[in-house]
């Protein structure tokens, strides 16, 4: 092995891990319906159970190296992993005339592949001098293979406030958020192809159907964390950076309705209207050159109709978080000789102190009520945290 080498290693793991699911789902079970005039009723299921049902089954394969380099001054880990998930205990949704809301089944392969790295260093070591650096990198793609047989799509919940919809289909990503988009001309013959739609009001057009909108999860993750010191001082410094994905923001459209958003003040003051064509009876186009001015007409014919454009709520979720800095003075040692204590320091911390992102009036980084891809209209801002620590070791 070569001298700059301090070690090396290579793994390699699999596992299998069985699910099951909510008990009484393999046979129809009756529940107490409670008591009426002395007689107890009982009420069936409204789902039906499925007797041939299987076990969820989730396989894995791991393979990673891990070494170091320059006597440990430089390590690497990486991480390759992919996971098969299969067997998925899902309802399928029935129509109401069978006297029930769906029936359980099992669904579909998930397929997750991905990799992590992490980077250990310490560039500087001089002196009393030292810089030592941690790096993190994820990434994880999942595709939805295949789902149960005559079932091409499945919801897996909505948000929103306009029926927008994490949808799993064959062929794309497990959390893909649908949405309305602006209704466009698509005649690709026409001079104004591709140019929004407006009606003869002057309000937006969407469309009538869901379309995708684009992934919540992230294209990848970094955390860095750096630790600079000198002799008894230092400083650490955390950042974490998401790139990709979408996010829906409930505060700015409800924020749309009470023209508390920046937009909203421009359009008090110079009237709102949009470029774009209004749709004509013969089915021809003209340019738009309505300009709502009144506090009623913005009101009433533009703000709702804006709001219900799923694209207009929509944003990046990428961002750039310093998401902690402490500065740390450790007492001297020869402060601790007539002390009962062995060592003492002080520290300032920051958490959540400056966030980088293309999202109005929200953090990117929380999401509410556990739905990746939304923010509650309801969440509290995220606030700075300004502390001090005295932390003592006897």
């Amino acid at each position: 092995m070569p001298e700059f080498v301090s070690f090396a290693k290579v793994r390699a793991g699999f596992a299998q891990v069985g699910k099951d699911t909510n008990p009484y789902s393999l046979q129809a079970t009756l529940s107490n319906d409670g008591e009426y005039q002395g007689v107890v009723g009982f009420a069936v299921p409204s789902t039906i159970a499925n007797p041939d049902l299987k076990p969820e089954i989730s396989t894995s394969w791991e393979f990673g190296i891990e070494a170091g380099f320059l006597s440990d001054r430089l390590g690497l880990d990486v991480t390759y992993y992919t996971q098969d998930t299969k067997n998925q205990v899902i309802p399928i949704t029935l129509p109401e005339s069978s006297g029930f809301n769906g029936r359980l089944t099992n669904a579909g392969l998930i397929t997750n592949e991905g990799i992590e790295i992490t980077l250990n260093a310490t560039p500087i070591r001089v002196g009393g001098c030292s810089w030592d650096m941690t790096a993190n990198y994820s990434k994880n793609t999942n595709k939805v293979v295949e789902l149960a047989e005559g079932l091409d799509q499945y919801s897996l919940g909505g948000f929103g406030d306009n029926g927008e919809q994490i949808i799993a289909r064959e062929g794309g990503p497990l959390m893909a958020i649908y949405g309305f988009k602006w209704a466009t001309v698509d005649d690709p013959n026409s001079e104004f192809f591709g140019e929004r739609m407006y009606n003869t009001s002057g309000a937006p057009v969407r469309k009538d159907e869901l379309e995708y909108l684009g992934n919540a999860n992230p294209d990848y993750i970094i955390g860095l964390n750096n630790t600079f010191s000198y002799k008894n001082l230092s400083m650490n410094v955390v950042l974490d950076i998401r790139q990709g994905g979408i996010i829906y923001s409930s505060a700015t459209n409800i924020m749309y309705g009470g023209g508390y958003n920046v937009e909203s003040v421009d359009w008090r003051d110079n009237g709102v209207g949009g470029e774009g064509v209004i749709g004509q009876s013969d089915g021809t186009f003209i340019p738009n050159n309505i300009v709502l001015s009144s506090a009623g007409d913005i009101k009433n014919i533009w703000q709702s109709p804006w709001r219900k454009i799923s694209t207009n709520n929509f944003f990046d979720a990428s961002f750039v978080k310093l998401r902690e800095m402490n500065i740390t003075y450790a007492l001297p040692q020869k402060w601790m000789h007539k002390t009962p204590f062995s060592n003492a320091s002080i520290s300032l911390v920051g958490r959540n102190l400056f966030v980088w992102d293309d999202v109005p009036n929200q953090d990117a980084d929380v999401y509410a009520e556990g739905i990746p891809g939304y923010t509650g209209g309801w969440t509290y801002p995220t606030s700075r945290q300004y502390g001090a620590n005295l932390s003592i070791t006897f």
